[in-house]
């Protein structure tokens, strides 16, 4: 880790298969949670091994983070949804609990001031 910058690992758990990958997006506060645009979010994908995933996302400045996380199952790139209601496996940082909607940044918001972990339980409706 670079002096002054900080460091985000996350497990995510819960996932139903081995199937696909996870999604993930790092977004800062004034970012666009859960949407998570490619110029201020960091986001990228990894492999599931035995129902679980790891990432880690390294020399970022010291801040508040919210993180949104998806298993695509068919690699298609995206979250499948069925009239607005995903069709695979999402979660968020802080693990809030279900809501007709997305958290907001607030609700899923982790202080990074250092090298910092946590952990993301997927959620699945379908």
């Amino acid at each position: 880790m670079l002096p002054g910058t900080a460091s985000l690992s996350v497990r995510v758990s819960g996932l139903n298969s081995d199937k696909g990958v996870l999604r993930y997006c790092v977004a800062p506060r004034g970012g666009s949670f859960p949407d998570c645009d490619a110029g201020r979010s960091v986001t990228g994908t990894v492999p599931i091994h035995e129902l679980s995933a790891r990432f880690t996302v390294t020399a970022i400045e010291p801040g508040d983070y919210a993180v949104a996380v998806f298993h695509d199952r068919n690699a298609n790139s995206k979250l499948d949804t069925l009239i607005g209601i995903p069709r695979e496996g999402y979660g968020f940082s802080n693990n809030p609990g279900f809501m007709a909607r997305a958290p907001k940044f607030e609700e899923s918001a982790i202080a990074l001031e250092k090298a910092t972990e946590t952990e993301i339980r997927l959620r699945y409706i379908f």
